[in-house]
């Protein structure tokens, strides 16, 4: 397993800052995710490990060999299935006994061993992907680098192969870097995350802890599509008698964000409520829910989800509603909140964290 480490690392190209102060200690035999939007700095940290481009300033350490998928099908288009498995190991003069060994396991992993024979141009998208996966794995590296490897599929082999990509690094023999834009791909291999923005670093650790209690504003926007919903709170009273409502005017009752040791905590002013869309529904979720006043604008299916953009009290906001069909009118003129799924937010964008208070899990 191969440990990769970044110290105040920055990369500028013709006057233009790639990354800036990247500080990152990867775990080895995990897989960490790099999300962020395009020019977020994935590809640009991603060669900097690989060793194809230099840092201008910093220094960047990796422990063992290096084998980097692009998003790109990168294969040779002379040579067999076969043969483009083969390649690395011909290179690193491997026998010709072992060769044959390897090839036929790894084409056996992906689905490959019945198109040994054929080239590149004859396989569908999919099918070139994997095999440029393969001819990675060939090298049994220390450390795999995947830039959006799945981004050029369509959605039904992209969920495919991300599932074969979750089996084959499963077992944490290898450290892997994934650069997606996706924040529903990161949270799905259920390694680390690290968030990007204009190369800079807005947040790592574990995705699962990132997605449902996000450090700041910032990391809960990057991190959901739909984003999580703001909503500006408001604290009255003190000590025993501090309580929280919207500064829509609606009291949040009985529950964890009502506690009056939590609500304490929580600034007067400034302060927000951030809530995943698929955490507002059409129906209360147990003893706690709030009624929202709602003012529908429009529904998109999206097959075994809609996503609904309403208004409460002036104040635009999205819904996400699994399993459910929904008219475009609407098909009521409330939701519901459901706040034991709330994080709560400082006037600076920090989530506010005391015992008792609410997490944002699902």
């Amino acid at each position: 397993m191969g440990g990769v480490r970044l110290r105040g690392v920055e990369r500028t190209v013709a006057g233009e800052l790639h990354l800036a102060g990247v500080d990152l200690a990867i775990p080895p035999g995990r897989v960490t995710a790099l999300l962020g939007p395009t020019r977020a700095g994935k590809s640009s940290l991603l060669r900097l490990v690989a060793g194809l481009d230099r840092p201008t300033r910093g220094e960047v350490r990796v422990e063992g060999s290096v084998a980097m998928v692009y998003q790109e099908f990168v294969n040779y288009p002379s040579l067999t299935v076969f043969e483009n498995l083969a390649s690395p190991l011909r290179v690193a003069r491997v026998r010709r006994d072992e060769i044959d060994r390897r090839v036929r396991r790894i084409a056996d992993r992906l689905r490959l061993d019945g198109l040994l024979d054929r080239r590149p141009a004859a396989l569908s998208g999919g099918q070139q992907q994997r095999v440029a996966l393969g001819r990675a794995l060939a090298k049994d590296a220390d450390v795999v680098l995947l830039d959006e490897p799945l981004a050029n599929l369509d959605l039904k082999l992209r969920e495919e192969l991300r599932g074969e990509l979750r089996r084959l690094f499963v077992d944490g023999r290898r450290t892997v870097l994934l650069a997606t834009t996706d924040p529903a791909e990161a949270l799905s291999f259920g390694g680390d995350v690290v968030l990007l923005e204009e190369g800079r670093v807005v947040s790592h650790g574990p995705a699962r802890e990132q997605f449902d209690r996000p450090r700041d504003r910032r990391t809960a926007a990057l991190f959901g599509d739909p984003p999580m919903q703001i909503l500006p709170l408001v604290r009255t009273g003190e000590g025993a008698r501090a309580a929280l409502s919207l500064a829509t005017g609606v009291p949040l009752p009985a529950g964890p964000l009502a506690a009056p040791s939590f609500a304490a905590s929580v600034p007067a002013h400034g302060a927000t409520l951030g809530v995943r869309p698929h955490h507002f529904s059409l129906s209360p979720r147990g003893p706690d829910a709030v009624r929202l006043d709602a003012e529908w604008e429009d529904a998109e299916r999206l097959g075994d989800s809609t996503r609904v953009r309403f208004r409460h009290r002036g104040l635009p906001l999205r819904m996400l509603l699994t399993g459910r069909a929904a008219d475009d009118e609407g098909p009521t003129d409330h939701v519901w909140l459901d706040p034991r799924r709330a994080v709560v937010f400082d006037a600076d964008g920090r989530r506010i964290a005391t015992e008792g208070a609410p997490h944002g899990g699902d």
